[in-house]
Formats: C-alpha cells, structure tokens, sequence
C-alpha cells in the first residue's frame, strides 16, 4: 500500500469506539471479524470518497447500503477526536450474533464471523487492541511490558555473551600461542593434497571400470542372444552351430558354387569341341580326298615315267640324232616325279595329323557326350522338380504365374522358368539377401504361428532350398495365398454380420453404465488436468515462462474419435439416430481394429480394449513466454531456445503434475518422489517457486545434492542430513539439521 503519512482522513480502527454495555468477547469477536475481513484498517476520506491515485483500500461512504436490522452503529460511534465521521459506514455494515445467514453484502458478528459478498470467515482474539483509547492503552502497555521483559532477557543474554566474549578472547590468546608452537603444516597439506588425488584417481578409475564392466555385460548379453538366435536359425536350417562347422559348410559351399561354374564352363567347352570336332570331320574328309586324289594322280605319274624310259630306251637305241631333247624331257618328268613324291610325303604326314587330332576330338566328343547326358539328367530332375513346384501352392504364395502345359517337355518348363525369373527380376537374389528373406520369414512365420494358434497349424519344411510354408485348416492343407484367402473371407463375413450379444453389448455401452461410467472418467480426467495446470499456473520464471498441460484427442487416432468422445459426453436420451449410427460406426471400426490385432481374444476383451479411453488421447506441454506470442507447443526447436533453468523447469513441471495425479487414485498410499542432483541449473526464484509446486501436491520428498540446502520460504519444513567423511578412513557419518521455515538449526 502507498504511505499513509500527511493524507487527511484516519483509519477506521482510529476513528471508532465501542459503546458502552458491550460484552468484552462480543468486543473481541467484533474487532477479529473487522481485521480479518479487512475492513479494520480501510482508510476514512474526511468527504466520504476514495482517491484513485493511491494504492490503498478505501471506506466509501456514498457506496454504504443501510443494513436490515442491526448495524455496527448499534455497537461502535465515532470518537470526538476523530478527525473523520464513521458513523455512515457502520451503518453500512450489518450486525448479528453470526455472520452467516443475514442478507446484506457486508455483515459482521460478534462470534468473530464474517462475510462479504461471497466471501465468508471467523476469527477470534483473546481482547481488543485497536478500537477504543482503553483497548489501545492497554495493549500499549502490554506490549511495552513485553519490551521490558524482552530488554531484560537481551540485557542477560548481552551480560553473558560479554562473558563468553572474554572467555573467547582467552581461547584465541591460547589458540594463537599454540599456533605460534605448532609445526609446519606445508608437507601434511602436500599429503592430504596428493591423497586427495590418488583418491579421485581410484574413483576415476573405477567409474571407468564399473562402466567397461558395464559395457562387457552388455557384449556378453549380446552375444547370448545372438548364439541363441544362432542356434535356433541352425535348428530351423538343420545347419552346424559351432564356427568350425560353418567355416566347413562354408567352404563347401564355396567349392560347390566352384564345381558348378567349372560344369557350366566344361559343358560350354564341350559343346564348342563339338562344334569343332564336326568342322575337324569335315576337314578330314576332305583332305583325304585330296590324298587319294594325290596319291592315284603319282601312280599315274608313275606309270608314265616307266613308260616314257622305256620309250627313251628305245628311241636311244633307234634314234641318235635327238638325243639331247630327249634327255631334257625325261629330265623334267624326273623332275615332276620327284614333285609327285615329296607332295605324297606331305599329303601321308597332314593325313597322320588328321587321323591323330580326329582320335583327340572323338575322345573329347565322348567326354562331353557323358557331360551331355549328365546335363540332361540333371535337367531332367530340375524341370520334374520345378514341374512338381508350380503344381503346389508355391507360385500363388510368391505372387508369380508359373503354369507349364501337363506333359510339356524341357523346352516348354525352360519357357515357363524364363517368364518366373522376368517376373523376379526386381528381387534381389544374393547370397545376404537370401539370408536376410530367410530371416525375415522365420520371424514373421513365428508371429504368424502365435495369432493363428488354435485356428490353422503352420508347418515351415524346407524342400532343398526352397522354404515351404503349409497351413492345415479343419484338416485341409493349403498354402499362404489359399490360408490368407479364407482368413479375408472369415473376415468379410465376421464384419458383415453383428450378433445379437453385440448388438447387446453396443446398446448397454452407449446407454447403459458403461457409457456413464465413461464419460465419467474422461470427465475426471480433464478435470484432474485442470487441477493440475492450476498449480502449475503459479510457477513462472524470472523470464515470464510458464507451463501448462493439455490432454487432448490424438491426431492419430481416426476422424471419427473426436466426435465420437463428444457424443459419449452428451446425455444419452439427446442422441438422435444419426449421432447413435455415428457411435455404432465408431465402435465397430475399433473392435475390427483390435480383432485384428489379437483375433483369439474375446469379444468382452476385445471391447475392453476399444474403451479405454486413454489410447484415444494424449498429453501435449505448453510453453508460455511471456512474448506475446500466447501458448505454444513444446517441440526440440522451442525447447532448444531455452535457458539451462528454463529447460529443467519445462522438464520437471509436468513430471511433477502427473506423480501427483498418480497418487490420487489412493489417497492412503506415501506420496514418494525421489530426485538427485535436484534442479541443476534453476535459479533460486525458480527453485523455490518450485517447491512450493511440491510442497502444494503433497508430495514426499526426498532429495540428493551436494549444494542444495533447501532454505526457501515457500517451504514450511524439511529434515537435512548432511554427509560427512572422516580423515584418513571410510567411515561415514550424518549431521542432521532441520528447515523450519524460518531458519536452518541443528537437531537434536
């Protein structure tokens, strides 16, 4: 309030008395209702007004509305010396034996009650010490009895401390001549300083230790669960488990994977030495025509050459005079003999070749005639195989159309393998990915396995490489595609057709007690957050910002919830057909919801999952900064942005709140919080506004710090322990003190 001092008018306490006749208790309660309304210390303007320019409370007389009755004027006047009149204003406050009960906007009793407007209290007080000269005087005096008695207990207790003092200075004189005699203590300080840190050198090692041993424990876990997950992916696969059969298996794979791609190449190769072979038979042919042909066209030659020295012999012994031609001719047909043979010589050598690289190709057209019909059998076997596969349920299971003609030979089944691989060819193939697909199958097999348990028996068998899945239904087996078939079928015809005990259920849902019961709670629950938000709203930093909480509709959730929640909180017989079809649409796209996701649950189960109202909403933290940009949704941006302090008041503020509310679903149970390190960063404003967040949720706290003493005065008690450690052992000790709320004194 604005100082009173030089403003004309007087207090209202100053300016009355009490009438003569009046009981002293009715004196006491008068003056305790007045002080605790407020009104015993309004000011009294001498023209009966207020003055806008002050910060002050003001008795307004031309605002005074008459009491019915009994008035204060009946039992207190204005004094003489009062430099202001009162009597209006006590006319305008009613009076009665009790407060409650009389029709007036301002009424006092002599109980000590009062009320104004719909504000209502007592209290009481042994005597009056305000109104009246003699309540004054005489709670002068007392008062000034209490001072001498006080000025004596200080003169005492100054007495003794003069004593103390001197005795104090006695102890220094003697403390400081043993300090004087005492021995240096630079190597003992060095000590406790080199001990100190070795000690945190231990500590810091350990830490170090305690989180390595941490870390191995979690290696160790890792590696259990992966030898497990190993183990039962070797049982699935009828595969080792142990590393050296695997790098065995491994390498065996490998050398498989090598022996397939050397027949692949062999066979190419033998099918190119074929090809060769025909070409080398074709070769040979014909070169030994050109050898016959050479071989009779020397012979010829041959004979001629006999002929022709037979025919030289003659025309010597006959003919002399050409001799010399003669000669010459005979000459050259020696020369082309001689031709003849070397050409046979070279026809007989390439024939030898021919014969010795023809034997090489025929034993080579064996072996991969023996590769050939291998091949063949092995084609055989694969397209019976593939034949067997595309009869099964395999390709409706893969999503593909495999369907070779019946009796289709190798040609048609590698046609019909052709267009399977086109329809596969966006799927990885890789050794990892297999793996990774095997993988992915096992689990979803497993999951599978659990929902559908004791309505279809699934059996995963694998047929040399490929993973067979069969479901057994009612005693029939079929495939995935054939078993997802029927499970959308028992669908359908489960969504399509409400039973009556449904029918039943949705109509003592939406009108019965359950839908009471409901929106009851959802009604708890907002008002639950209301309360909380009350709370929180009387925390606020040094920089203006605030939190709230709001409990609303998840956008997640579908469309209809929102409106559906607005409907169960309105009164049932107000829903038309509309809102009831709305409600009946709502429940049963959630119970379609929750039969799929446990469809072996029952029905009453089921509902119970699709009422619990809390799935339907969710919690969102407000910040407020005092910006003018109003409330805002606490996202990492904003939360980022703030101060260290204000980050950890965002944090603990509705942590805080919802303990709370946990806790008030049993009131008999310990309201216990535990918080270490508590609220690093907060300033002490903040801080204390805090724990009077706590202290007004009633909460049992209990807290560790190495700083925090807890002297706030929004806080009425706390017991403190302090730790203390002795030199040069382990021991540890307690010294306890206690926060009264005024100060911080040692236990007792």
């Amino acid at each position: 309030t604005a100082s009173r001092q030089g403003r004309p008018g007087a207090p209202l306490w100053r300016a009355v008395a009490f009438r003569s006749g009046l009981d002293p208790v009715a004196q006491a309660g008068v003056e305790a209702a007045l002080e605790a309304a407020g009104l015993l210390d309004l000011w009294l303007l001498p023209d009966g007004g207020f003055d806008a320019g002050e910060h002050d409370a003001f008795a307004v007389a031309s605002l005074a509305k008459p009491a019915p009755g009994y008035s204060l004027a009946h039992v207190l006047f204005t004094e003489a010396d009062s430099p202001v009149p009162a009597d209006t204003v006590l006319s305008g406050i009613a009076f009665a034996p009790s407060a409650i009960g009389v029709d007036h906007p301002a009424v006092i009793g002599a109980d000590g009650t009062w009320r104004l407007g719909l504000a209502a209290g007592r209290w009481v007080k042994p005597e009056p010490s305000y109104i009246g000269a003699t309540a004054r005087e005489r709670a002068r005096r007392r008062r000034i009895a209490e001072l001498d008695d006080r000025l004596g207990e200080l003169a005492g207790t100054i007495a003794e401390c003069d004593h103390l003092l001197a005795v104090v200075e006695g102890d220094r004189d003697t403390l400081a001549a043993e300090l004087r005699r005492r021995p240096d203590r630079t190597p003992y300080a060095e000590a406790v300083q080199e001990l100190d840190g070795a000690v945190r050198g231990v500590a810091l090692l350990e830490d170090r230790l305690h989180a390595c041993e941490q870390r191995l424990h979690e290696r160790e876990r890792d590696v259990a669960r992966s030898l497990r997950r190993l183990t039962e992916l070797a049982a699935s696969h009828a595969l080792p488990a142990g590393a050296p059969a695997l790098d065995n298996l491994e390498e065996a794979l490998r050398a498989a994977e090598m022996t397939g791609t050397v027949w692949h190449d062999r066979r190419a190769g033998a099918r190119t030495a074929r090809e060769r072979a025909g070409h080398a038979r074709e070769t040979a042919r014909e070169y030994q025509a050109l050898a016959v042909a050479a071989v009779e066209r020397a012979e010829e030659a041959a004979a001629a050459a006999v002929v022709l020295a037979e025919k030289l012999a003659a025309v010597e012994s006959a003919v002399g005079a050409e001799h010399h031609q003669v000669l010459e001719q005979l000459q050259e047909t020696q020369a082309a003999y001689q031709a003849c043979r070397r050409l046979i010589k070279s026809v007989n050598e390439s024939l030898a070749q021919l014969n010795a690289r023809l034997g090489r190709l025929r034993g080579e057209l064996g072996t991969a005639l023996e590769k050939h019909a291998e091949a063949g059998r092995t084609r055989d076997e694969v397209s019976e195989r593939f034949r067997r596969l595309a009869a099964g349920h395999l390709p409706a299971d893969a999503r593909v159309t495999a369907e070779p003609p019946a009796g289709a030979g190798a040609r048609a089944v590698l046609e019909s393998a052709r267009a399977v691989a086109e329809q596969l060819a966006s799927v990885p193939y890789e050794q990892k990915n297999v793996r990774e697909a095997e993988a992915r199958l096992q689990d979803a097999f497993h999951h599978a396995r659990e929902v559908l348990a004791g309505r279809a028996d699934l059996e995963l068998a694998p047929d040399d490489d490929v993973q067979m899945l069969t479901a057994t239904v009612s005693g029939v087996r079929a495939g995935a595609a054939a078993l997802s078939a029927a499970l959308r079928k028992e669908r359908d015809e489960r969504r399509s057709d409400i039973t009556e005990a449904e029918r039943d259920l949705f109509d003592r849902t939406l009108a019965g007690d359950t839908r009471r019961h409901l929106a009851d709670r959802i009604r708890q629950a907002s008002a639950l957050v209301e309360g909380m938000n009350q709370r929180l709203e009387r925390v606020r930093t040094a920089s203006r910002v605030a939190v709230r909480l709001v409990w609303q509709v998840d956008p997640a959730q579908s469309p209809g919830t929102r409106a559906a929640r607005d409907l169960l909180l309105r009164d049932p017989a107000g829903l038309s057909e509309a809102d009831k079809e709305a409600l009946y649409v709502f429940f049963r796209d959630r119970v379609e919801e929750a039969r799929a996701d446990n469809s072996s649950a029952s029905w009453e189960d089921q509902l119970m999952k699709v009422l619990d109202y809390t799935s339907w909403h969710r919690f969102v933290v407000r910040l407020e900064r005092g910006d003018g940009q109003g409330w805002q949704d606490l996202t990492r941006k904003l939360h980022g942005a703030l101060s260290g302090g204000e980050k950890a008041i965002a944090l603990h503020l509705p942590l805080f709140a919802a303990v709370a509310a946990h806790y008030q679903t049993d009131p008999g149970c310990p309201r216990f919080i535990l918080l270490d390190e508590v609220f690093v960063g907060v300033d002490r404003t903040n801080r204390g506004q805090v724990f009077d967040l706590l202290v007004d949720l009633g909460l049992d706290l209990v807290l560790t710090s190495d700083h925090e003493w807890c002297e706030y005065r929004e806080l009425d008690g706390i017991a403190i322990h302090q730790l203390i450690s002795g030199d040069g052992d382990d021991a540890v000790t307690t010294a306890r003190f206690v926060w009264n709320g005024y100060r911080t004194v040692p236990a007792e």
